[in-house]
């Protein structure tokens, strides 16, 4: 009878050696094998298996510690809707952000978009060809809890979120810094209007 004279042949099920086995079939668990048929046994290296399987599960602890913060993610959404007060026709931004565990260290980019300047329905003034946008409400926070605020501001005043102007132009960088985590409050008020050229600084005016 045959024998195998592999040093690598193991038995499939049980990886018992079965190199010089007077019987064709594995002592330990009864598995059958077939000297001639080098597919009946396994001919690979113990230790390279060995090798393979630390640094298979290096790579899934890795991943996991990776993944991890992502599962643990939450997902803040922000709104501010603009509204003019001669014609009354809006204008609302949105922005989603991605709340990053704090040990990370920085804020994920996040998106945002405007929807286009409209009139609710029913409203019949006219379009004014420079509006002047006075009123405005926001929704700061994760899709289960935001933060409603809002603010009417007359005509000498400009609605502002956390002290920062809020207009079309600035209402993007507005609401990335009153989405920032470390905020320990956030509010709209209004602010009193100011032209650029009398002492006016790019703070005032917001990001």
């Amino acid at each position: 009878m045959l024998s195998v004279q592999e040093d690598n042949a193991r038995c499939w099920r049980c990886g018992y050696q079965l190199r010089n086995l007077e019987r064709n079939i594995c002592p330990e668990c009864g598995r059958p094998f077939d000297p001639d048929d080098p597919t009946s046994f396994d001919r690979r290296d113990p230790i390279a298996l060995r090798r393979r399987k630390i640094r298979n599960a290096i790579l899934v602890l890795l991943a996991i510690a990776l993944l991890t913060p992502f599962f643990a993610m939450k997902l803040l959404k922000a709104r501010v809707t603009l509204q003019c007060a001669d014609c009354g026709a809006e204008q609302t931004t949105y922005r989603w952000e991605l709340k990053l565990p704090d040990w990370i260290g920085f804020r994920a980019p996040g998106i945002h978009w405007r929807t286009g300047v409209f009139q609710k329905a029913g409203e019949t003034r006219t379009e004014c060809a420079a509006h002047t946008f006075s009123n405005l409400a926001a929704e700061i926070g994760t899709t289960g809890g935001p933060m409603r605020l809002s603010c009417t501001c007359d005509t000498d005043t400009s609605p502002t979120i956390n002290g920062k102007v809020t207009t079309i132009d600035t209402s993007v960088n507005v609401l990335w810094q009153a989405m920032n985590p470390r905020n320990s409050s956030t509010g709209v008020s209004c602010s009193p209007k100011v032209t650029r050229g009398a002492g006016t600084t790019s703070s005032d005016l917001g990001p």
